[in-house]
């Protein structure tokens, strides 16, 4: 019990201190930062009574005076080179501009022509025309029908010779 107990209150003591650390550690950047914003604050507020101090010379007015003419001058010249730049850049645009795309490609060929006919008939019709621009040409003609069948067979043989003559007696017979 009593080595927990100490662990106990050591952990506690650590969180006491990094505790402690942190807060120390947020104070000094507070008080850091405002003191370099009063600085800053200040020296700002010198530089604008120094300008004050000499806004009477002449030599400050006739400064001002010559810059304000120095800028005028400028907007001038930016503004006249920009409407010189826009208006040449849309008559090259539409005028002028990269020539036209090109042409479309050339149609498909034409279908092939149809199959033979049979034997005895006539030939195929012939295939189907050109498609636009280009177009490719009509397909060929269909190929000549087959020739005519073979003749008939011929005609049977004649007919087988007669039977031998009878038996004793008188004149023969012819076959």
């Amino acid at each position: 019990m009593a080595a927990a107990e100490a662990v106990v209150v050591a952990v506690e003591m650590v969180v006491v201190v990094v505790v402690v650390v942190v807060v120390a550690v947020e104070v000094v950047v507070v008080v850091v930062v405002w003191w370099w914003w009063w600085r800053r604050r200040r020296q700002r507020r010198w530089q604008w009574r120094w300008r004050r101090r000499w806004r009477w010379r002449w030599w400050w007015r006739r400064r001002r005076r010559w810059r304000w003419r120095w800028r005028w001058w400028w907007r001038w010249w930016w503004w006249r080179w920009w409407w010189w730049w826009w208006w040449w850049w849309w008559w090259w645009w539409w005028c002028g501009g990269g020539g036209g795309g090109g042409g479309g490609g050339g149609g498909g060929g034409g279908g092939g022509g149809g199959g033979g006919g049979g034997g005895g008939g006539g030939g195929g019709g012939g295939g189907g025309g050109g498609g636009g621009g280009g177009g490719g040409g009509g397909g060929g003609g269909g190929g000549g029908g087959g020739g005519g069948g073979g003749g008939g067979g011929g005609g049977g043989g004649g007919g087988g010779g007669g039977g031998g003559g009878g038996g004793g007696g008188g004149g023969g017979g012819g076959g």
